[in-house]
């Protein structure tokens, strides 16, 4: 049944279908989404920003984690007629759906804190067409887009409202955000050299322990910058367009330290946690030195 789905989807295929299916699928990528977040989250609100990272990074523990387990092939390797479109982003297994996990997770709960019913539709319509975009595409089998948005949209819901009510409480955040980071951390940690010496298999661990590595480093990041820093929003567009290049300089910088690296999965532990890092605390510990930011 699966596979007829896929042959249908690959049927249809034309150039103008394939732009459209590749601009959706760009949309449910880490890359634009985690730009949003910096933008929203140094210049219009953490809070809100917080839950919808959060519930992004949760989700995606999830879903890296069921695709450890189960360790699906992907159609197009099952199939060799499955001619597969953008297979440059699909190199791990293929249950669930990362994009569509993402995408869902993401923009559901950036409505759902927003509080617009109307964007929530808008939401839930483009994550819609993430997924069917994957199923296109021919790197998913139906299966994997339909789990990933059960998961998606189960994070976005229960997680954000969650993280919306309890966020002001300080103690509560200082205690999630060490706990989440430091089993992340560990975890990342413990499994590299595993990784490294082929001890696990590294196709099923290796994107799970990179998101872990991006949580660990930003939920620890998250806990000394409000203990320390608390920065406040800039909430105009100059301020915020300039904090948010300046950062990504930053990011880019340790982008490119990191590739001094030898091992490939020590090198993913020390861009992914740095990076993130920054992101959450040593960009604003910057920021608020210079005047970019304010206490």
């Amino acid at each position: 049944m699966q596979y007829q789905i896929l042959k249908f989807f690959q049927s249809i295929q034309n150039p103008f279908l394939s732009v459209i299916a590749n601009c959706l699928s760009f949309l449910g990528e880490a890359l634009i989404l985690i730009v949003v977040a910096i933008v929203f989250y140094y210049g219009i609100d953490k809070k809100k920003a917080f839950s919808f990272i959060s519930s992004m990074l949760f989700a995606l523990i999830g879903t890296n984690g069921l695709k450890a387990i189960f360790r699906s092939p992907r159609p197009f390797v099952v199939h060799n007629d499955l001619l597969a479109d953008r297979v440059e982003t699909a190199d791990g297994y293929s249950f669930p759906s990362g994009h569509t996990t993402t995408a869902t997770s993401f923009y559901i709960s950036f409505a759902k804190a927003i509080g617009s019913k109307a964007l929530f539709i808008g939401a839930f319509i483009l994550s819609l067409f993430v997924g069917l975009s994957r199923n296109y595409l021919l790197v998913h089998w139906p299966i994997d887009v339909v789990v990933g948005y059960i998961l998606g949209t189960a994070t976005a819901l229960l997680l954000t409202p969650y993280i919306l009510k309890h966020y002001d409480d300080i103690k509560w955040y200082n205690r999630f955000c060490l706990l989440v980071g430091a089993i992340s951390l560990v975890f990342s940690i413990v499994l590299t050299p595993l990784m490294t010496f082929n001890i696990v298999d590294t196709l099923a661990f290796s994107p799970l322990v990179d998101i872990t590595t991006i949580a660990g480093g930003a939920y620890l990041g998250a806990y000394l910058e409000r203990k320390y820093i608390s920065f406040k929003e800039c909430r105009n567009f100059k301020a915020t367009l300039i904090n948010t290049l300046i950062c990504i300089v930053f990011l880019l910088l340790l982008y490119a330290i990191s590739n001094l690296i030898g091992d490939k999965y020590f090198r993913h532990l020390f861009r992914l946690s740095t990076i993130s890092f920054t992101v959450f605390y040593l960009y604003p510990l910057f920021a608020t030195k210079v005047g970019l930011l304010k206490k």
